[in-house]
């Protein structure tokens, strides 16, 4: 069982739920499409809120093996069921240059390596301070914008 993968017992019952944000991995789907097959399927049985100290509103979504073969046939998306039982080899990492930074610390410019392509485009972060021109940035897609993967602790050092 991965980190994204965990057990939960509901009415004396183990059921394997996946973290949503590993289920958007593995998808491609963006966060405005699983909050939309949310609203179709049924919270408890496909999905369920992890309990935390926040506001319910806030609790971190899973889903349950049978939401996960629901999305799978509603979505057309036939061989996620497979891909989620199986150990899967990590997704093709992207990379970035930074090539400048913003007043807006959540947003830095890169270059990124795309298809054997560099394009140019704003990425998303939690704070800049730590980014450095030239420096070298593992990258993800969400939907149809870029997000660092990792951010650093020093000034320019990982």
């Amino acid at each position: 069982m991965t980190k994204s993968q965990y057990m939960v017992r509901s009415f004396g019952m183990d059921i394997k739920i996946i973290k949503e944000a590993e289920v958007i991995r593995l998808t491609g789907l963006s966060k405005d499409e699983m909050k939309e097959w949310r609203s179709r399927l049924e919270e408890g049985k496909h999905w369920v809120r992890v309990p935390s100290n926040r506001p319910k509103k806030l609790w971190a979504i899973s889903w349950t093996e049978a939401g996960v073969g629901a999305l799978s046939k509603g979505a057309d998306l036939g061989e996620l069921q497979a891909d989620l039982d199986k150990n899967l080899e990590k997704p093709k990492e992207f990379f970035g240059i930074v090539k400048g930074k913003f007043t807006n610390k959540r947003i830095i410019l890169c270059d990124v390596e795309y298809d054997k392509v560099k394009i140019e485009a704003n990425v998303l972060v939690r704070d800049s301070a730590n980014f450095v021109v030239g420096m070298r940035v593992p990258l993800r897609s969400d939907g149809g914008r870029w997000v660092a993967a990792k951010h650093p602790r020093f000034g320019g050092r990982w």
